[in-house]
């Protein structure tokens, strides 16, 4: 075995720990693999790098099993060194692809929550608007400042107008 896989099998053990401690099983790169192959293809459609990042885990899977079990050199090259990290430091930050497919999923069950919740405002406000009755009014932020409050924003607002107005005029007078 050379120093390229001493090292491969070295950062192999590392991504594999981390997915053994996902799905808590000692086969953890080959149960990411089968999720990811299970995934739906329009799942998979949200994450632009799911093909090349499947084929390199199991190139990587493969080579792993060449070299602990095959006698003699393996195909381990450098550029399957550099694979190999990448992928783990994209696993390590949530952007593998399942992770990304989980944060989707996140996403789009608290779009479709949220619209849910409108739909019902909606329909609430319309039922109270057809009993006769009128929905409780919401004060903006403007309305829940105190009397002093609103002063000081209308002082600001005047001082503010004045000093563009004589900004204006300056440039015209100097022009």
């Amino acid at each position: 075995m050379n120093a390229l896989e001493t090292e491969f099998l070295e950062r192999y053990k590392a991504l594999s720990a981390f997915c053994n401690q996902i799905y808590q099983t000692n086969t953890g790169v080959s149960d990411y693999i089968a999720e990811m192959e299970a995934t739906t293809h329009y799942l998979a459609y949200h994450v632009m790098t799911w093909q090349e990042d499947l084929t390199a885990l199991k190139r990587l899977r493969w080579l792993r099993n060449c070299i602990v079990h095959e006698p003699g050199p393996s195909a381990c090259r450098k550029k399957d060194l550099e694979t190999l990290e990448t992928l783990y430091g994209r696993f390590l930050t949530q952007q593998d692809p399942l992770a990304i497919i989980a944060r989707h999923r996140r996403e789009y069950a608290a779009k479709k929550q949220m619209q849910a919740r409108q739909r019902a405002d909606m329909t609430f406000s319309r039922e109270m608007n057809a009993s006769g009755r009128t929905a409780r009014h919401i004060p903006t932020v403007y309305e829940r400042l105190s009397e002093r409050q609103r002063t000081i924003i209308v002082i600001i607002v005047v001082i503010f107008v004045a000093a563009a107005f004589i900004a204006i005029m300056l440039t015209r007078h100097f022009l």
